[in-house]
């Protein structure tokens, strides 16, 4: 998995135009690998939260046809007809080579909850979200689950996603 502060893109593209540094990168980060229970456990701590998580596999999550990136943010079936597989692992040497450098991720989680609680117009509201009505997948599972028709998975041992290194091997949640 692969995200980047927009501060750390913005000082980075500023200091290459300083230089006068041209050329084609891929731009996204970490500089290290990072999988799904590294940044969910950074928003967690961010947040000051308890929340636990229920690890499921992706078999689950594609039987219960839970839609990928949009009801699942971060997540891309391994197998896909419509994606490359190697969406979330750019290789991103060059751009490091050429000074991009990363703030911590719990930092960027903190101030990204600091400033979407304090953004005018920045409400859930204001951004559609209540207005969506739940109808997808995820609210098929979330309603089985309430009513007790669809067992919950066990969390030992499953995964609710995956992450990739710049080399290609494959990562869960730790």
């Amino acid at each position: 998995m692969q995200v980047i502060d927009a501060r750390d893109m913005a000082e980075w593209m500023l200091s290459l135009g300083e230089r006068r540094v041209a050329g084609t990168f891929n731009a996204t980060g970490l500089d290290r690998p990072l999988t799904m229970s590294d940044l969910l456990e950074a928003c967690r701590q961010a947040a000051g939260s308890d929340a636990r998580w229920i690890w499921v596999d992706e078999a689950f999550l594609l039987e219960h046809k839970v839609g990928a990136w949009e009801e699942m943010p971060m997540w891309i079936p391994e197998r896909t007809d419509d994606a490359p597989i190697g969406i979330l692992q750019a290789d991103i040497g060059r751009a490091v080579a050429a000074g991009l450098t990363f703030r911590p991720l719990l930092d960027t989680a903190r101030d990204t909850l600091a400033w979407d609680a304090h953004a005018p117009g920045r409400s859930r509201a204001a951004l559609g979200y209540a207005a969506r009505p739940r109808n997808g997948a995820a609210a098929r599972v979330g309603r089985a689950r309430e009513t007790g028709s669809v067992a919950r998975p066990r969390p030992s041992g499953i995964v609710l996603g995956t992450a990739w290194s710049p080399r290609g091997t494959r990562e869960g949640p730790r």
